[in-house]
């Protein structure tokens, strides 16, 4: 059985072809997945059994008290009006770099709470989780944390559990 999440460019053709002879059935996580695909990678696939799975919120919902919301605030938001919030594992390809463009320094407080990681050299869909040595990109993104109007304005918390994720 294989996951595929994504819908793939004709430069990926040749790999997913391969491994649409993999025995089993193919869980998908978007609606109309095998419709969507490249009428090469459909007719390939035409024999493979399909299993829709809805992606879903993996963390709970919960009711905030105003004494919580302002404590939240107080912790996160500091002096700010706005909070941008990134949650996820940070890959380049996310453009969470982006953030320090679009967000307004004089307003908003960046919080990234997930992993940064970096491109394997050899192979750019490959990462490695970003270690304190960190790599390129883990690089980039402390620079522009650090730097002149963003410096106190961005707290990267790296992987939260879900209870702490959860209010935020």
């Amino acid at each position: 059985m294989q996951t595929w999440h994504e819908r793939y460019s004709r430069r990926y053709v040749p790999k997913l072809l391969l491994k649409a002879f993999v025995p089993g059935r193919l869980v998908v996580v978007r609606p109309q997945y095998k419709e969507k695909l490249l009428p090469v990678l459909r007719w390939a696939l035409r024999n493979k059994r399909f299993v829709f799975i809805r992606n879903a919120s993996v963390f709970p919902k919960i009711d905030l008290g105003e004494q919580e919301k302002d404590i939240l605030r107080r912790q996160y938001l500091r002096t700010q009006k706005r909070l941008i919030l990134f949650l996820g594992f940070v890959y380049p390809h996310k453009g969470v770099e982006l953030l320090f463009e679009i967000a307004d320094p004089a307003l908003d407080q960046i919080v990234i709470a997930g992993k940064i990681v970096r491109a394997c050299p050899t192979n750019w869909r490959t990462y490695q989780l970003a270690g304190d040595e960190g790599g390129d990109y883990h690089k980039e993104i402390m620079k522009r944390a650090l730097a002149g109007p963003w410096l106190g304005k961005v707290t990267i918390t790296g992987f939260l559990p879900t209870a702490d994720v959860a209010p935020l």
